[in-house]
């Protein structure tokens, strides 16, 4: 991986970004909020591309400086059009009945799971918690996801989460919609991430970002990012915003 400062900022028109460790910490700092309105001021097209759930992208759709927001892992994208919130599914959500089943096997099999404190928000998913509110840590993770494609489910391992689901999409397909709609080039937009949920993306982005923690997860990251900050989470979010806006006209 490269230094951010190589990162070639002219011509950049969009800025796509995963939140949990990468813009937001444990806490939403001042600071990346304030990242996140300057590269919007600046001219930026700005989209978060999340694991959260439904619900908080309605939220973040309407009230954050967003062009775009991709929630559940690429299941559904929101963005506001004239005022109106347009909400776009890849596909019909699977039956309540087959997500129960799915996480009914997991708890089986590993009696410390628990589902994440955001799943009454979701359509799409089950998530399974191992860092947000517990500690039970990357290894454990991986196992949860490799017994969930078992039984035929798709899974990725974010920071904090294990996202569980019946379908073909993953973030990148949902941001390849959403920058259709929006008009605009992959080759011109940016994406920061930081775990292995971001792989499509670091793969698919000649212009992908890991902020510094993205080296913690070894092996569990099938592509990694072509440039990284010095700084983790917010801090390197932040980072990130300067090095695109310093001294750029659009």
């Amino acid at each position: 991986m490269q230094p951010l400062s190589e990162l070639p900022a002219a011509g950049v028109r969009a800025l796509l970004f995963d939140l949990d460790g990468t813009m937001v910490d444990e806490r939403l700092s001042p600071a990346a909020y304030a990242a996140l309105a300057q590269a919007q001021q600046a001219g930026l097209r700005t989209i978060a591309v999340t694991g959260r759930p439904a619900g908080w992208c309605d939220l973040m759709a309407r009230w954050w400086p967003l062009d775009g927001v991709v929630g559940e892992n690429g299941a559904l994208a929101m963005r506001l059009v004239d005022g109106r919130l347009e909400r776009s599914d890849w596909q019909p959500a699977a039956t309540s009945d087959r997500l129960t089943g799915l996480w009914e096997a997991v708890r089986e099999a590993f009696p410390d799971a628990q589902q994440a404190a955001d799943q009454p928000w979701r359509v799409h998913d089950v998530a399974i918690d191992f860092a947000e509110e517990c500690d039970l840590g990357l290894e454990w993770a991986g196992a949860v996801a490799e017994f969930a494609r078992a039984q035929g489910a798709r899974a990725a391992v974010s920071s904090i989460h294990v996202n569980c689901w019946f379908g073909d999409w993953d973030k990148l397909g949902m941001s390849e919609r959403l920058l259709d709609a929006l008009g605009l080039a992959r080759e011109a937009c940016v994406y920061v991430g930081d775990s292995p949920n971001d792989a499509p993306m670091f793969r698919a982005f000649e212009l992908s970002i890991g902020v510094a923690s993205v080296a913690d997860y070894g092996d569990l990251l099938e592509h990694a990012p072509r440039y990284v900050t010095e700084s983790d989470g917010g801090a390197g979010f932040a980072e990130v915003v300067a090095h695109l806006t310093r001294g750029v006209t659009r």
